[in-house]
């Protein structure tokens, strides 16, 4: 019993690290980062020296003005178009009622009648 009795001593004196997990002690990292964005790339905060957003910036009565003319030459436009074909469409009533009021008795020339004659 000797022998078991000095080896339980042992196991109870040392400390026991086949078990316990590595201490590693740690010392605290500084992260110097030249972007705080952790996405990289630029950032999406506002910087007032950026000339991206320096050069988009317009004031908002300027841009509901200019709203309001893109959008009044758009219906002009529209307008137009319409009022083109609506001339149009006249404009061939205007034929086919020309046409069927021509009496049927009214002489018709044929196209040797237009054409150059070398005498």
């Amino acid at each position: 019993m000797k022998l078991s009795a000095a080896i339980t001593l042992i196991a109870l004196a040392a400390p026991v690290t086949g078990f316990a997990p590595p201490v590693v002690s740690r010392q605290g990292t500084v992260l110097q980062a030249t972007n705080a964005n952790p996405f990289g790339g630029k950032s999406l905060e506002f910087n007032e020296d950026n000339e991206d957003s320096a050069k988009n910036r317009v004031r908002l009565s300027d841009a509901l003005n200019e709203a309001d003319i893109d959008r009044r030459k758009a219906k002009d436009e529209a307008d137009k178009r319409a009022r083109a074909a609506e001339i149009k469409r006249e404009e061939l009533l205007a034929k086919i009622k020309h046409m069927e009021e021509m009496l049927n008795d009214t002489p018709a020339s044929t196209v040797n009648d237009f054409m150059f004659k070398a005498g």
